[in-house]
């Protein structure tokens, strides 16, 4: 590799004219956090989240818990998933800036006092925040905050429309260990919790709940509905709620029934809805059999009738489709689905139920995106803590005793909740973005494109000045304009 000189880490073979050195001015690889920090406080965030209680002895604080918030938030939402990258990432110039509720330069500078934050918050500090957290009071008011951002944000980009539609499913979140929650699940044959999550149609996430993994689909339900449902009739007139065969219960859509919902589910198939569509079935069948279709494309044919199981409240209107098989992909069946709904006919032909049903996709969509991209992994080991007591081997004699505190079910569910936050902001970006640019980004992409960008950090005066890599320069003028409207610029660079 060559000798090296001070300061330089090496020297590759393949061009000895590199040299790679220590940067001496403050870099950072994270400058997007600064732009997340700003949309959030105009998505009135850190005012959201101020209904947490703060259970810490006040005066022995150094990190407020604003910050710690926003911190994990932040970290999220540019892609450091595990607490333990705070440690890592503890003096990165634009992330000190963007979780700091201290104003001027004051962020960047090392600290007068013992319990003034000097860079961000450390890993232990950072899980004792979310085991504060879990308490039933503070995972209450994290949830509302989570609805009630969203709705606000709705509201301000399309305002209270007609129709409002939004989605509830659940997943399998892999875990290991012996923690609370953690169980087998035959459906998804593993050990792992299984939480239940909402979506609105417009992408924006409701709320997540975490269960262990064990519970039937449809369990919790009703009591995830019950503070979410009156917040989701403010977006519009009538609203509809899409949900999989799982969920397909005479309770559940009876309760739903009784407050006004229009609900659109899958049902599992059975003989006894075979039964009812069947000569219907074979007609179609038989008119296919008569030639292919003019385009050549697979054909679909909806049928209806009305249908009441054993364990159902009320007689509900149920929609067959019956999708031809693709023969140019080698399907070896057609394909038949039943959907049951208590929309009346005046409300929307078997087409209009099919179509927004089939809009589901994208609420899948959204939870693939959220696993992959912004959820934390669940915590399946203790957390550690260190104490200093008295030995009995004499006086003056102290040793460290190592405390192992059980991560909860409670913490974890902190977990998913400021992920769903992390989520929301990421998602309001690319939204208000799309008549800029054209095409909704990925979570990805927008990171790739937007927020990760490097940049140098420098204190001037009384100012911090921040100077963007020039690849991205234009791209961030073109942010700035649309989410941040007020923010002078020069020359099309971001101030």
């Amino acid at each position: 590799m060559g000798e090296r000189a001070e300061g330089t880490l090496f020297r590759p073979e393949f061009n000895r004219s590199v040299r790679v050195e220590v940067a001496p001015s403050a870099l950072t690889e994270d400058a997007g956090a600064i732009f997340l920090r700003a949309v959030a406080d105009r998505l009135g965030l850190p005012s959201a989240l101020a209904r947490v209680l703060d259970h810490r002895v006040q005066h022995l604080v150094t990190h407020p818990l604003a910050e710690l918030l926003t911190t994990r938030i932040l970290l999220l939402a540019q892609g450091w998933r595990d607490q333990d990258n705070a440690d890592a990432l503890r003096d990165d110039p634009a992330l000190r800036l963007a979780v700091s509720t201290r104003t001027g330069t004051t962020p960047l500078q090392r600290p007068g006092t013992t319990l003034t934050p000097d860079g961000l918050a450390s890993q232990p500090t950072l899980s004792r925040m979310q085991g504060m957290l879990g308490s039933q009071f503070n995972r209450f008011q994290l949830s509302e905050a989570l609805v009630d951002r969203a709705c606000a944000r709705i509201l301000a980009a399309v305002g209270r429309r007609d129709e409002v539609t939004f989605d509830i499913d659940s997943f399998a979140r892999p875990a290991h260990g012996k923690q609370e929650g953690v169980r087998y699940n035959g459906h998804y044959h593993m050990e792992c919790f299984h939480p239940l999550v909402a979506y609105a149609d417009t992408g924006d996430m409701l709320a997540v709940r975490l269960r262990p993994g064990n519970v039937h689909t449809a369990d919790d339900v009703r009591s995830l509905l019950t503070p979410l449902l009156p917040k989701v009739q403010t977006l519009g007139k009538k609203v509809w709620l899409r949900m999989d065969c799982g969920y397909a219960n005479g309770k559940l859509m009876a309760w739903l029934q009784q407050r006004h919902v229009k609900f659109i589910t899958r049902l599992a198939n059975n003989p006894g809805l075979r039964g009812a569509a069947k000569a219907w079935y074979d007609r179609t069948l038989a008119e296919w059999r008569l030639g292919p279709a003019a385009d050549g494309r697979p054909r679909q044919a909806t049928y209806e009738f009305w249908w009441r199981a054993k364990s159902w409240t009320n007689v509900l209107r149920v929609v067959t489709v019956l999708v031809e098989r693709d023969y140019a992909h080698g399907e070896l069946f057609h394909h038949e689905f039943f959907l049951a709904t208590n929309a009346a006919r005046t409300e929307g032909t078997s087409a209009d139920i099919l179509a927004r049903y089939r809009q589901r996709g994208e609420a899948e969509q959204r939870i693939g995106e959220f696993l992959t991209d912004i959820a934390a992994p669940v915590s399946s080991v203790p957390h550690p803590r260190k104490d200093t007591t008295a030995d009995a081997r004499g006086p003056g004699v102290e040793r460290q005793v190592v405390h192992k505190r059980r991560v909860g079910a409670a913490e974890n569910e902190v977990s998913l909740l400021l992920g769903a936050f992390a989520y929301n902001l990421l998602h309001a970006l690319r939204t208000e973005l799309v008549p800029a640019l054209g095409v909704r980004l990925s979570i990805k992409t927008l990171r790739e494109r937007v927020l990760k960008t490097a940049a140098t950090v420098t204190r001037h005066a009384r100012q911090v000045i921040v100077r963007i890599n020039p690849a991205k320069a234009s791209l961030w003028a073109l942010v700035g304009r649309v989410m941040l409207p007020t923010v002078e610029t020069t020359e099309g660079m971001p101030a």
